[in-house]
Formats: structure tokens, sequence, C-alpha cells
């Protein structure tokens, strides 16, 4: 994922980008409990990207590009002051989920829960935070006849967006969706 660009229109401003990713997926039945059916899910992401831009004493900047770079005391007017800049993205993202569900006679239960951590520290925007995300669910069904039940659930949750959401072009229903890179998490009660 690394990648360096020379402006060529732009003659002296150059950046360079460096980027690590990790992503690991677990899924399966677990066989804790006689009787039970118990299926868990754990997913952990982790990305680093590193950014570095550069500006040379001999950059030649169109007129529209100079009217936007902030004004420097030292600069000679039309003449950019050299210099680097480093910035650092590190995201760290957990998943976790456990669901179970047994069935006792006329009775089937079914209880969930699940965690979310996210951590952000960006040096370019200034955000750092770490947010953990859980939810919960819990059902029973009791089968009166071979025809009729009685149920009743109640559940909680939010959740991050998954990277589909966020960056995929996908179709859904035959209508192109667009990704969309600022949702927020989910929530559902």
């Amino acid at each position: 994922d690394d990648q360096q660009v020379l402006q060529s229109n732009v003659n002296g401003l150059a950046s360079s980008d460096k980027t690590r990713r990790f992503d690991l997926r677990l899924q399966g039945n677990l066989y804790l409990w006689a009787c039970h059916n118990t299926w868990a899910e754990l997913a952990l992401t982790y990305a680093d990207t590193k950014r570095t831009e550069s500006i040379s004493n001999n950059a030649i900047l169109p007129p529209n590009v100079a009217a936007e770079l902030p004004i420097n005391p030292q600069a000679i007017p039309g003449q950019p002051v050299a210099g680097t800049i480093r910035y650092e993205v590190e995201e760290w993202i957990l998943k976790a989920l456990i669901e179970d569900e047994w069935y006792e006679g006329c009775w089937d239960y079914h209880v969930g829960a699940r965690l979310d951590w996210h951590h952000l520290n960006d040096n370019q925007t200034g955000e750092t935070h770490d947010q953990v995300l859980f939810g919960a669910a819990g059902g029973v069904v009791h089968q009166l006849s071979k025809c009729w039940s009685t149920y009743g659930n109640a559940s909680y949750g939010r959740r991050y967006p998954i990277l589909d959401e966020l960056f995929s072009i996908t179709i859904l229903d035959g209508t192109l969706v667009y990704p969309t890179a600022h949702l927020n998490p989910d929530t559902s009660d």
C-alpha cells in the first residue's frame, strides 16, 4: 500500500504514503454446553498510515494554489518556504459477537451479546478517541401447539458501520448504492 506521488504539474511538491493494514476474522460454532447451539465471531482490524508532504524552494505554484496557502512571515511573496510535514493515523477496531440458543420441551431460548471497540489516533486532525459500543438481545418462544406459538424478544444495540458500508459501491435490489465514509454508529432498541 505504499505510494509516492510527485506533483508533475506543480513542480517542487511531493507526497509519500506508507500504509500498513491487518485484518483478522474468525467465526464458527462453539460446543460449550450440551443441547446448545452457540455461534461466535471475532474480528480485529488495524490500519496505520504515515504521510509525508514536502515543498521545495524552487516550487512554482499556480496563483490559485499560492493564494490558498497560509501566510508565513518569513516568506517572500510568490516564493514558497521549503518544508516537510508528517502525519500519522492509527486505527484499531475489535468486534466480538456471541449467540446461544437452546430448547427445553415447548420452550425455545435465544440470547446474544456484541462488543465493538474503536481506537483512532490522527495527529493531522488531532482526533484521538477510544469508544466502546455494545449490544444485547434475548428472546423466548413457547410452542402452544403445532400451529400456535407465543414469543417475546428484547434487544438493545449499537455498532460501527462495516467497511463495505463505508467504502464499497454496491448494487442493492437493482439500485446503485454509494458508500458514506462518515456514517455514525447504528442504534437499535
